[in-house]
């Protein structure tokens, strides 16, 4: 029996969701490893845009939007190749929570590839 597309999607939507807790586990310990640092900064950053980008596709947009917020606050230290200060590594601390609290709530809709 084939599958629709709309099952598909469901489909990996679906393991996307059950993914995305290992996925956010990876980014956290990127960070911690970072350090702020502009060494480590890097891996953190490409876990982080594969989870802005991603996560909106597969009905997770709460889990985009707090990436997208934490991409903004590392594009600028990664441009200048400078460690991020006290008060920026805060915000990524909170946005990093706030991701991790987007894991458990997708969209209402399922997803947003219609």
């Amino acid at each position: 029996m084939s599958q629709t597309a709309d099952e598909k999607i469901a489909e990996l939507s679906d393991r996307f969701g059950r993914r995305l807790g290992a996925k956010v586990d990876k980014a956290e310990e990127a960070w911690g490893a970072s350090g702020g640092g502009v060494a480590g900064l890097q891996d953190f950053y490409r876990l982080i845009h594969s989870l802005a980008g991603s996560g909106a596709t597969f009905g997770y947009s709460g889990v985009s939007a707090s990436a997208l917020a934490i991409e903004e606050i590392l594009l600028p230290a990664l441009e200048a190749k400078s460690r991020m200060n006290a008060d920026e590594c805060r915000r990524v601390q909170e946005l990093l929570a706030q991701l991790r609290l987007a894991i458990g709530t997708p969209d209402e809709d399922g997803d947003d590839l219609t």
